[in-house]
């Protein structure tokens, strides 16, 4: 379930709401930077990914990740999306608007 917190956030976090389901074919190289131990975590290692490998700064510049949700960064995780899989394709909307509450993002 994509929104399984039920707030429509991880929805509003694509620019314009366009969002695409695509079939991965080939097989997909996607990097996220994040915090050490993701993988050990509730969620795993969560689900908003890029398309290359990018700096610190880059990704807050680029996939809208605000230094004021505290995620450091400093760990790039790297995975092969298989071919056949379908997911969720979009452009990242700006986060400013969650500044003040950002517990729902």
């Amino acid at each position: 379930n994509f929104d399984f917190k039920g707030t429509n956030a991880d929805v509003l976090a694509f620019k314009e709401l366009k969002i695409e389901i695509i079939e991965i074919d080939p097989a997909l190289t996607l990097y996220r930077r994040s915090k050490a131990g993701e993988p050990e975590s509730k969620r795993g290692l969560g689900y908003w990914w890029g398309d290359k490998e990018r700096n610190i700064d880059e990704t807050r510049n680029e996939l809208a990740v605000l230094e004021a949700w505290g995620n450091p960064l400093n760990i790039q995780y790297k995975i092969t999306v298989p071919e056949g899989s379908r997911i969720l394709k979009g452009i990242t909307a700006s986060q400013t608007q969650y500044l003040e509450s950002t517990s729902i993002v």
